[in-house]
């Protein structure tokens, strides 16, 4: 073999040599990026997992507290009052305008019912008179302006004090 070939022999053995090399870094790196990539991949389902559970657990958290409301609002007001400090406030307030509203209807009738014996008539004609215009005040016929007219409470409640009170 001459210098020549013997040199051509030797580069194209380098070469080889330096392909196979660079082709074998070329599969480690496929391999790392590989592995890399499925270790990320399991971190992620990892995570998602961790996640599924923790709103999971949020949701039977919510879940519990619904059928805890639900539950407290078939009680009595005063009940759901004291298990809810916002709800207490409202309703106390709301508990005073109907004691102020029954003091001023206690003070009307005591005045009806003073006016009447000051006319001649007794506690108890007053009292049925005053019982008889019920119908009235609810089929909106007063004489002088007190009609049940609110449209929500007309609407709805109006008949069910009318079936209550057997007022057709």
């Amino acid at each position: 073999m001459s210098g020549d070939q013997w040199n051509n022999t030797i580069y194209w053995r380098n070469q080889a040599g330096s392909e196979a090399d660079k082709l074998q870094r070329e599969k480690e790196k496929n391999r790392k990026e590989n592995e890399a990539k499925a270790e990320q991949k399991q971190r992620e389902q990892s995570r998602n997992t961790s996640n599924v559970n923790y709103l999971q657990a949020k949701l039977s958290d919510a879940e519990k507290e619904i059928e805890y409301y639900k539950s407290l609002l078939t009680k009595p007001m005063h009940e759901i009052a004291n298990a809810n400090g916002d709800f207490k406030k409202t309703y106390q307030e709301q508990q005073t305008i109907l004691g102020e509203w029954m003091v001023s209807q206690r003070a009307f009738k005591e005045l009806a019912i003073q006016l009447g014996i000051e006319a001649g008539r007794t506690k108890e004609d007053v009292i049925e008179e005053g019982l008889s215009n019920d119908i009235k005040v609810l089929n909106g016929e007063t004489e002088h302006g007190n009609d049940f007219n609110q449209s929500e409470w007309q609407i709805f409640y109006a008949p069910k004090i009318k079936a209550k009170l057997g007022i057709k």
